[in-house]
């Protein structure tokens, strides 16, 4: 496994969709910024989920993976 640091804390948001007068939510999303070791580029982590929780876990995984900034 590639080792990385936690550039910011992790975004987590839900996907809302417009159609005319109504609006409806979709997945909830995690973003995190990293930076792999020995690279210099920044990338973004995360996935979609069905559920908050899910959101929740994902988020705690990858900061727990990574190494604070």
């Amino acid at each position: 496994m590639r080792t990385y640091r936690v550039i910011d804390k992790p975004t987590i948001r839900r996907t809302k969709f417009w159609t005319g007068a109504h609006v409806h939510y979709g997945f909830w999303t995690v973003s995190v910024l990293v930076q792999f070791t020995g690279h210099p580029d920044v990338t973004m982590l995360g996935g979609e989920h069905d559920t908050w929780r899910g959101a929740i876990s994902e988020a705690r995984d990858l900061i727990t993976q990574g190494t604070p900034a």
